[in-house]
């Protein structure tokens, strides 16, 4: 998944939690509403960003999952093909690599064996959910092998030693035709993650 594991923390929060405590501030498919249902075949993949083709001073943008043993994943997927994406983890690394790796990719081109296209990248500070935080859009223009655009609509944040990432993505169909993403929803699943976290650190 885009940008997945970017989003990580630095040691703060008091109380020691377990991934079954991160698995339960994830909010349920019954909470997000709108049709949401759980995909659990997107949460087995892992390590997506490593096969794009991308220049190498990108790759904190793209990334792989965090190497901690406290890290939750649930993807939801509603009935238009829309994705919703949370990545909840224990670990060290900080937004900071994000932050400097997208100022020297606003435009990247990429590849994956089947796709190519370009994506514009925008980065910009979030502020009232956690410690600190990010939003992300990403506009993807492919060429190959159709010629469409989608967007990626991210919300990145670390509250203590504690990374949370929330990614909606549009759907696109056998035949080209995208619906589009209502990004108010993801920045709603990252404050109710975000609260969620900080009531387990508290």
């Amino acid at each position: 998944m885009l940008l997945t594991g970017a989003a990580c923390g630095t040691s703060g929060g008091k109380k020691e939690i377990t991934k079954a405590d991160l698995a339960k501030a994830v909010p349920t498919a019954d909470e997000l509403g709108s049709g949401f249902r759980r995909n659990k075949a997107d949460e087995t993949d892992q390590n997506q960003g490593t096969k794009l083709n991308i220049p190498p001073q990108c790759k904190s943008l793209i990334n792989s999952e965090p190497k901690s043993k406290k890290r939750v994943r649930r993807s939801f997927k509603d009935g238009m093909g829309r994705k919703l994406d949370f990545t909840v983890a224990a670990t060290k690394k900080s937004l900071a690599s994000v932050e400097k790796a997208a100022k020297g990719c606003k435009k990247v081109s990429f590849s994956d064996g089947s796709n190519r296209g370009i994506a514009r990248i925008d980065l910009k500070p979030l502020h009232g959910i956690g410690d600190r935080a990010d939003t992300v859009d990403i506009e993807i223009s492919l060429t190959q092998p159709l010629s469409l655009t989608i967007k990626v609509h991210g919300v990145l944040a670390t509250r203590g030693d504690i990374g949370m990432i929330v990614v909606g993505t549009d759907a696109v169909d056998s035949q080209g035709n995208v619906t589009t993403f209502d990004h108010s929803v993801v920045d709603k699943a990252g404050r109710k993650l975000d609260q969620r976290v900080k009531d387990l650190q508290s």
